[in-house]
């Protein structure tokens, strides 16, 4: 009888010599795969979603959190980044994405909420709302406008402006604990000064970061992007339209009900009046003779 003998079986290497892997273990993303990325952002710190990987990581909301992101972002090379309108904390983010010629769109809040309840998407915390804002970018695709290169530029120039400013703020900052003693009151006195105009023109270039996005390509806030979407749009507009009619319902009752209310009153003080005056009750004209 013959007998085979069994080749030893050949173990695996560690996850990062995989090539779907860096050296770090973490997922290497390359363009065979399509990426949409959604970006929750709170005051804080941004939650960072992307399909069909479905990876995840989060990042401060200052200026090294939007370094960190662009380095994160750019070997994944998204096919779009969709953000949410969300009164001002989300400018920075979209500046650097934008200067950094990322595919960026700005998006209503109210569509996104339209789209979570269409399909059925009913939670909330922020790494679902980062999810689900990726799953918007997939299904929904709303067109990418691209920048000017010169708009590119000028944003590039701005974020390089606020980044001297706070550097020089902290150092000025800084210095204001040391300056003591004797022969030192001058300078004491100016760095305030000093302070309150690198306060100011900090401002200002954030008013001007926030003026260009507004006016950019990217920002889609006002734009109806669900009705082109099949399906999703017929939902969301048959939602709308029942909480028009439940809106309208609930007006009719509540006004029905006032009007109850005020016959109902109108009544009591009837019967609370004749109670007073039992006299006047069935009285005919000839008993007053």
């Amino acid at each position: 009888m013959l007998m085979c003998r069994r080749e030893p079986e050949q173990l695996r290497g560690p996850i990062a010599s995989s090539p779907n892997y860096d050296k770090d273990g973490r997922r290497d993303v390359t363009t065979e795969e399509t990426m949409f990325v959604g970006i929750d952002v709170a005051k804080a710190e941004m939650v960072v979603s992307a399909i069909p990987v479905l990876e995840r990581f989060t990042v401060a909301n200052d200026e090294r959190g939007m370094r960190t992101l662009v380095e994160r972002l750019r070997p994944m090379h998204p096919q779009l980044i969709v953000l949410e309108a969300t009164g001002g904390y989300e400018l920075l983010s979209v500046a650097a994405l934008v200067a950094a010629q990322f595919p960026v769109v700005v998006v209503n809040p109210r569509q996104v909420r339209d789209f979570a309840k269409a399909t059925g998407q009913l939670a909330k915390t922020d790494r679902i709302d980062a999810d689900i804002l990726a799953r918007f970018a997939d299904v929904v695709r709303p067109e990418v406008r691209p920048i000017a290169d010169t708009e590119a530029q000028e944003l590039e120039a701005l974020l390089t402006r606020r980044r001297q400013l706070l550097e020089m703020l902290q150092a000025e900052r800084n210095r204001v604990g040391h300056v003591f003693g004797q022969g030192k009151k001058t300078v004491r006195k100016s760095l305030p000064s000093h302070i309150g105009y690198l306060e100011r023109e900090l401002l200002m270039t954030d008013t001007h970061l926030g003026d260009m996005i507004k006016r950019s390509p990217a920002w889609r806030e006002r734009d109806a992007l669900l009705q082109s979407v099949p399906g999703v749009g017929r939902l969301v507009h048959e939602r709308a339209r029942r909480e028009q009619t439940q809106h309208r319902d609930r007006a009719i009752l509540s006004t029905s009900g006032r009007r109850r209310q005020t016959k109902e009153t109108c009544t009591r003080r009837v019967h609370a009046k004749t109670a007073h005056h039992p006299q006047r009750h069935g009285e005919h004209p000839h008993d007053l003779e």
